[in-house]
């Protein structure tokens, strides 16, 4: 679909190369600002007084409204989401949810006293990436590229590049690799991760 808009567009790209230039930059400019203010929501949360268990609600919050869960379960599950029924697609979603709210609680206190810089963004085929550096004590910094699209009129996360390496498509490697030596049973993985979810302490 992107692409199909793309090549519709380009008469009027060759005619009006200065209207859409200024377009990306303001579309840059939304997303940039959109992580910025992302941004300082988790690290104040991160870094700021209360429980564990608050932490993570108010984290998981800012996730559900300002990243693209469904869309990146859909992405990651790969070309076994074409073969899915409606019913698999439905409870692997929400096992999808599941998983991270599990990863995001075992993981938040290890970022205690983070830093996260935003810097410029690009605008490609896909999305505009974002530029940040992120800094936790006794840690090299890491170079972090967010992946910003519109879903729904809202621009959302869809993707975390972290020194060069796509979380997407690091799960979408595992689980095609769960999945091919299955059989491409789709049920299996279901499977895999309700025990995964039910064996989280």
């Amino acid at each position: 679909m992107l692409l199909s808009a793309a090549l519709a567009a380009l008469p009027v790209a060759a005619a009006l190369p200065v209207a859409l230039t200024a377009t990306a930059a303001v579309a840059e400019t939304v997303d940039t600002s959109f992580l910025q203010t992302v941004s300082q929501r988790l690290v104040a949360t991160v870094n700021g007084a209360g429980s564990h268990a608050s932490k993570v609600a108010a984290v998981l919050a800012v996730v559900d409204r300002d990243v693209a869960v469904d869309q990146i379960a859909q992405s990651c599950l790969g070309r076994y989401w074409r073969t899915a029924t409606p019913a698999q697609k439905q409870r692997y979603v929400a096992l999808f949810h599941k998983v991270l709210a599990n990863s995001i609680s075992d993981k938040l206190g290890a970022y205690e006293g983070l830093s996260l810089a935003i810097g410029t963004s690009e605008a490609r085929a896909d999305g505009t990436y974002v530029h940040s550096t992120l800094t936790r004590p006794g840690q090299n910094p890491a170079s972090v590229l967010w992946k910003v699209n519109e879903v729904a009129g809202q621009p959302k996360i869809e993707d975390v590049v972290v020194e060069g390496v796509s979380l997407v498509i690091t799960q979408r490697q595992d689980y095609a690799s769960f999945l091919s030596s299955h059989g491409g049973n789709v049920d299996a993985l279901l499977a895999a991760l309700d025990r995964q979810v039910a064996n989280h302490g």
